[in-house]
């Protein structure tokens, strides 16, 4: 106020100056009187008067927020003297909203007031339990949300690592192999009649098939989930990869099969091991099979089993209880003292063995992948898109579309040898 006061005075002073400035360049007597009788009616404020009145307001204040300190002191009191039985008293979380919606407040609030004490009658803890978000649903403190879903554990390997993989652009592939060869080729004397070779070429062929699933899901979840499609094409291309699988080994070839190979493929043949290996094993059968193909000019170049079988080979014994461990498994860097090199692939004979279920347990396959047959493809994965599938449009539905289209044509069925690992091994075991 003293401030305010000084602007004041210094107001007046100015306007005086300019005043006494005008009267002094002014030449009539009569308006020089006017001008100093308006200035002496000027009364200065009382800066003392003012003092008071200021004092008499802080003085007011003061009492009023004491007043409100009493006021929570006491409801302080009032809740640290609750007895310990607490079954009868609500939670924080309900007084608080009793105490919104009550009559005092409702009141308090109307009247603007700037302070109020709100007695909650509960002495409950305020653990996260207790406590909401602003909604009154949600938890304060949100729980740490991972991003996709987890999804179950799927088939590691599929028989299309091993495998040439060719493309086509027809429906259907026609080859030509050759059959009976007849080798007349022999050192012949002069004059001698020569020997004669002979073969034919046999036509085979084969039809594209189609390999396909779909999914319908609303558009509700298309929208609001974001990973939903890509989680869903991942899903299901690994499905159609472990069918592929089956067809490949077991496709009975009538439409819209495919031919799997074990249907055409060499039987297993003792030959010149029959009942010739003592306390013959699953290590024994393969190591036959491999030189099977070596001896009909294959080179084999994977060994498809079931997971099942290595295991069973892994844990092979000899009488004194020492695991046996084959000299010819080798790894790719070369001869390692155990079934499987370091990267947790297993070989046998330098071959990688595809461990996989969709070899039934007990059955085995050794072939040369590389020149014996061909995964072809007319269409690879494709993955669609549609709403008007049976009642998709009217009930905002989608339909998703996985497919692909394709062929497996057989060139050498000689270059496969499928068997059964207990027929086998009694076939080659020694006679006692």
């Amino acid at each position: 106020m003293e401030t305010k006061l000084k602007e004041i005075n210094e107001a007046i002073a100015e306007i005086k100056g300019q005043f006494t400035k005008s009267i002094d360049e002014a030449a009539s007597k009569t308006a020089l009187a006017e001008i100093k009788s308006q200035l002496d009616k000027i009364e200065m404020p009382d800066v003392d008067s003012v003092k008071t009145e200021i004092t008499a307001s802080i003085d007011a204040l003061k009492v009023e927020f004491q007043k409100q300190i009493d006021e929570v002191g006491n409801a302080i009191t009032k809740i640290s003297s609750v007895p310990k039985n607490l079954d009868s008293y609500d939670t924080f979380k309900e007084a608080l909203k009793g105490a919104l919606v009550s009559k005092e407040f409702k009141e308090f609030v109307e009247k603007g007031g700037s302070t109020r004490a709100i007695e909650l009658k509960t002495p409950g803890d305020m653990g996260t339990g207790n406590n909401t978000s602003s909604d009154g649903v949600a938890p304060v403190i949100l729980p740490d949300r991972r991003r996709d879903p987890v999804a179950p554990v799927d088939r590691i390997r599929n028989l299309r690592e091993v495998m040439n993989i060719g493309t086509t652009t027809s429906d259907s592939i026609d080859y030509v192999k050759e059959a009976n060869y007849e080798d007349g080729v022999a050192m012949t004397a002069e004059l001698a009649a020569k020997g004669q070779s002979d073969f034919d070429l046999v036509e085979d062929s084969v039809k594209v098939e189609t390999l396909a699933t779909y999914f319908t899901v609303s558009n509700r979840m298309l929208a609001d989930i974001s990973y939903l499609t890509s989680y869903i094409t991942a899903r299901a291309t690994k499905k159609l990869y472990n069918k592929e699988d089956q067809q490949i080994l077991f496709g009975t070839g009538a439409t819209p099969e495919l031919k799997g190979v074990t249907v055409g493929a060499t039987a297993f043949a003792a030959g010149n091991f029959l009942n010739t290996i003592t306390e013959a094993n699953e290590y024994d059968v393969l190591r036959i099979a491999i030189s099977n193909l070596t001896v009909g000019y294959y080179s084999a170049t994977a060994i498809i089993m079931n997971p099942e079988d290595t295991a069973k080979m892994d844990l092979t014994k000899a009488s004194d209880g020492q695991y046996i461990k084959p000299r010819f498994s080798q790894g790719q860097g070369g001869l390692i003292t155990a079934t499987r090199a370091y990267n947790g692939q297993m070989f046998i004979m330098g071959l990688p063995v595809i461990e996989t279920t969709a070899m039934t347990a007990g059955k085995y396959l050794v072939g040369d992948f590389a020149n014996g047959i061909e995964l072809v493809y007319r269409e690879g994965i494709s993955v669609r898109f549609s709403d008007s599938h049976s009642d998709n449009f009217t009930k905002n539905k989608t339909t998703i579309r996985i497919e692909e289209r394709l062929a497996l044509p057989i060139y050498r069925n000689e270059a496969f040898i499928y068997g059964t690992f207990a027929t086998d091994i009694a076939a080659i075991l020694a006679s006692s």
